[in-house]
């Protein structure tokens, strides 16, 4: 297909080594997909680059996307991304969106995420709630491994008609909760609970 000139050498180097580091959580092999519209490897420094990227990893259900990536660290214990341009990160019940982002796929911890924007966003879809959790911040952390997205700088994180603010916001992708981070940030934990509304008066008849 014209315009694409995807490095098969490149994709393999980079799937040997997500894979590697993805084995040390779970025994059994990871399938990882990448796809990108053009790639070049630089086998001397161990990068390579990727444009218009998607990486999907099946087992956790974890779809990575990008216009633009440099890779660090193709063959050791931690692979560092630096993606920039339309970031975006689609978990079981969750969305993470920002201009640029770090990820890091490693031994110690499996898969973690930096993302920021003005600002990155959030979205969650809790288990029998019509109403998602949508939060906005300067920067968003995401743990694999904790099942945990950490929001900070500027938060403003509304469920329904609730809305919590603050500086730094934890919210629990397998519980499905909301917890405060540091409290000496500068930006006070608020939650503004809105009552439900009541139910208008039986018509006369």
């Amino acid at each position: 297909m014209a315009g694409l000139k995807t490095n098969t050498l490149a994709v393999c180097m980079v799937l040997s080594a997500l894979a590697g580091a993805l084995r040390a959580q779970d025994p059994k092999r990871m399938t990882i997909s990448i796809d990108a519209e053009s790639s070049s490897l630089d086998r001397l420094s161990n990068r390579a680059r990727f444009q218009g990227l998607r990486i999907a990893i099946e087992q956790e259900n974890i779809v990575i996307s990008a216009a633009d990536a440099m890779v660090e660290g193709l063959d050791g214990d931690n692979s560092h991304w630096q993606l920039s341009g339309n970031v975006n990160v689609t978990l079981d019940r969750a969305e993470l969106s920002a201009d640029s982002a770090t990820f890091v796929f490693g031994n110690d911890q499996v898969i973690t995420g930096e993302l920021a924007g003005a600002p990155a966003t959030f979205e969650a879809q809790a288990a029998g709630n019509e109403d998602p959790v949508v939060g906005t911040a300067s920067r968003v952390y995401y743990d694999n491994s904790a099942g945990t997205v950490r929001l900070e700088g500027g938060v403003a994180l509304t469920a329904g008609p609730n809305r919590i603010t603050g500086c730094d916001v934890i919210y629990d992708l397998n519980q499905e909760t909301v917890n405060s981070g540091v409290a000496d940030c500068g930006e006070p934990f608020r939650i503004t609970i809105v009552p439900p509304a009541e139910d208008p008066p039986p018509a006369a008849p």
